[in-house]
């Protein structure tokens, strides 16, 4: 935890919050990162104030070459499909077989130029996007980018070849503040007018401490919002920037598999759309105009939808009308209300005005 920091380094940093352009944010940012105490204590912050900024460097950079005309840099992507998969390595190895088994177009691989493959394909209903970076650990520069790209992504999936090699992998990426985690850890702060600091989503114990760090810092009206275990001291790194957690796992490769080191559990690369689901907690629904027919391509929803939920994903006057559903689940055909929780593979046909 970040300590001892002086009151007018927790006020600059409430500057750098406010901050609306990069090149705003790094002028508060070097402003903030002068008045840091340089000690054991601080040395996580000052390694990730340092880091930011040249990350934000490396954007300015790229956004003026943009405003010059005829630039797109190839770190930048739209999201398509239905989930965008990171994949990270050490190992060019690795990646090459990652690569040649997911999508058999050596044509295409962009690692050992040091820039990211991106490809979709279908995979179990589920169309993923595949953002492939090449690998870490070689060059800090293009590290930053692929953690910036980490950042993006549904979900992060660092490949080894052996146990040793998840390790340093995951220790290149700590060393940088990022941390990679089966489930969300977030804070999302919100400044209010009026009305105090609302702290949603922690142990009500937190709350009071959680609010004094905030004031600390000169925040008196905010929305706070906290997703997974999140206590005072880790959310005090959080909010500095000193640790980001980013949705995803370690893998080994074994062949055309991907491993999971504590569980031995594997997941072959055609069962890729299998594992993002239930990773990422979704769920396929097919919605069908006859209860007969299924469609080729599914909706994908949150775990937990309910018919409702499908029928606004759907169009709003649909949702409107609903009356009832029919659901096609393990052979039988069953009527349910709009607020029955629907499951992976349903096929729903939606009955309207």
């Amino acid at each position: 935890m970040v300590t001892n920091l002086p009151a007018e380094a927790k006020a600059q940093w409430r500057r750098v919050m406010e901050a609306r352009t990069p090149e705003e944010k790094l002028r508060e940012l070097q402003k903030f990162y002068s008045l840091i105490p340089k000690h054991k204590g601080t040395k996580n912050l000052v390694r990730s104030v340092r880091s930011q900024m040249a990350r934000l460097r490396e954007e300015i950079e790229e956004s003026k070459k943009r405003r010059r005309g005829g630039y797109l840099s190839p770190w930048e992507f739209e999201k398509t499909g239905d989930v965008t998969l990171g994949i990270i390595s050490t190992d060019y190895s690795v990646l090459t077989s990652f690569m040649d088994s997911t999508f058999g177009r050596p044509d295409r691989y962009m690692h050992w130029r040091m820039l990211p493959t991106m490809y979709n394909k279908v995979v179990n209903d589920v169309e993923i996007q595949y953002i492939v970076a090449p690998p870490i650990g070689i060059n800090p520069s293009v590290d930053r980018k692929v953690i910036n790209l980490a950042k993006k992504v549904n979900y992060t999936l660092l490949i080894a070849g052996d146990g040793d090699d998840v390790s340093r992998m995951v220790g290149l990426l700590e060393e940088e503040g990022i941390h990679i985690t089966p489930h969300p850890i977030d804070v999302k702060i919100s400044r209010t007018p009026s009305g105090g600091i609302r702290v949603y989503g922690v142990d009500s114990e937190w709350i009071e401490e959680i609010r004094s760090i905030l004031r600390d810092y000169g925040i008196y009206n905010a929305v706070v919002k906290v997703d997974g275990n999140v206590d005072p001291e880790l959310f005090q790194d959080i909010v500095l920037g000193v640790k980001t957690f980013i949705l995803g796992g370690a893998y080994l490769w074994k062949g055309e598999s991907l491993v999971e080191p504590q569980t031995g559990r594997e997941w072959h690369v055609s069962k890729m759309g299998d594992m993002v689901v239930e990773k990422l907690g979704l769920i396929r629904v097919y919605p069908v105009r006859n209860i007969r027919e299924k469609t080729s391509k599914p909706i994908i929803l949150r775990s937990g939808a309910t018919v409702a939920d499908l029928a606004r994903h759907i169009h709003s006057r649909v949702a409107e009308s609903l009356r009832y559903a029919l659901i096609i689940r393990d052979g039988e055909v069953v009527r349910v209300s709009p607020t029955h929780e629907l499951r992976d593979g349903d096929v729903v046909y939606l009955k309207t005005h």
